[in-house]
């Protein structure tokens, strides 16, 4: 019950008693109470209403009960919560934990911070997967092999786009997804097995394309390795995009052999990595050095211009230079673009796709899909 402290007018009465009456109609609403344990377990009331629900639903249709059926039921394909759970008022919700993750967390994260990105980055995996109609006949064995395949199309090295394209030509799907409860902490980046076909997924919005290039190199990288042998997902909460340990930080084996992958994929050797003898460079320099020696090693410049960003220490300076590489581009961009070309949205629902397009940053509504 509201106080009348401040109502004391006869226009503030009225506001009072319409305040009232909103709170009845709210706390009436057959929603109301399944928003209140959906935000107590992590998922905010705005994202279960427009981004887990589809564009057409109202709240209002709740009241009939065929219809909240139908939204209990695509919150739980969505969030990958058991129905019965979402459905029973006196259960409490929770974050589920239906398939074998790795975690690869950094310091002072924890597991339990990372399962809703977890469970929807899983979730928008298994829908790309499925509505993607290229055949997976398997990845070559090493990284070299793939770099090869690339530079053979007649590219000058390996880019986002040419790195994007090649995945998906051999039916491994890459999305971005982006769309997160608003408490949930996101990881750099995800691998996803879906009934043997990979799946690999990014989340972060980094400054440049080259740290998105190697996040998903990265991600390959653990695929070319195995690393998913014995489990269903690997999340990578912040990729160390360095063979080095720093910063106090422990790179155990498989973060170690996924880098080796994706240095090897990106530029020609494991190890390889690119310095200067300056000891200071400005952005700009450094912008125009790496463009002029990019061909020449076959390596992208962004990549060129982040490893020695890393390598000397130069890392304010390399950004500079990759903002002036990537120009007006932008890696979620890239990604989204070319996922909305080579998706055959007619495989899913007309939910599931939205639902798809909502988290990977697109619209989902007025979709030719399925039914």
């Amino acid at each position: 019950m509201r106080a009348w402290v401040g109502y004391g007018t006869v226009k503030g009465r009225f506001a009072a008693l319409v305040d009232l009456a909103l709170d009845h109609m709210a706390s009436a609403n057959p929603m109301t109470s399944l928003y209140r344990r959906l935000a107590a377990a992590g998922v905010d009331r705005k994202y279960a209403q427009t981004v887990a629900l589809p564009e057409w639903w109202s709240d209002d249709l709740a009241e009939t009960q065929a219809a909240k059926v139908q939204a209990v039921g695509i919150l739980s394909n969505h969030l990958r919560i058991p129905f019965e759970l979402l459905w029973n008022e006196n259960e409490l919700v929770s974050c589920p934990d239906d398939t074998k993750t790795k975690f690869k967390r950094t310091k002072g994260t924890e597991i339990e911070d990372l399962r809703w990105a977890k469970c929807i980055a899983q979730t928008a995996a298994e829908y790309a997967a499925e509505a993607t109609p290229q055949t997976f006949a398997g990845l070559p064995d090493s990284a070299g092999e793939i770099r090869c395949q690339i530079l053979a199309r007649n590219l000058p090295w390996v880019s986002l786009e040419s790195l994007v394209d090649a995945m998906w030509d051999g039916g491994v799907p890459v999305i971005h997804v982006s769309e997160f409860p608003r408490k949930s902490k996101k990881m750099d980046g995800m691998a996803v097995m879906v009934k043997g076909r990979p799946v690999l997924v990014l989340c972060k919005n980094h400054g440049s394309i080259a740290q998105s290039l190697f996040d998903l190199a990265h991600e390959l990288g653990h695929i070319l390795r195995k690393h998913l042998s014995d489990a269903t997902a690997l999340v990578d909460t912040n990729i160390q995009r360095t063979l080095d340990e720093h910063a106090g930080t422990v790179i155990d084996r498989e973060e170690r052999e996924a880098n080796a992958s994706a240095i090897e994929l990106l530029t020609g050797h494991p190890e390889r990595r690119f310095k200067t003898q300056k000891k200071y460079i400005t952005g700009d320099d450094l912008a125009v050095i790496c463009k002029q020696h990019a061909r020449r090693l076959s390596v992208d410049p962004g990549v060129l211009a982040m490893s020695v960003g890393y390598t000397a220490k130069f890392f304010g300076s390399a950004m500079k230079a990759c903002q002036q590489i990537d120009g007006n581009s932008d890696a979620a961009d890239i990604i989204r673009a070319k996922m909305r070309q080579r998706l055959d949205l007619s495989r899913l629902s007309q939910d599931d796709a939205g639902f798809l397009l909502r988290v990977t940053g697109g619209e989902g509504n007025a979709l030719p899909v399925g039914q």
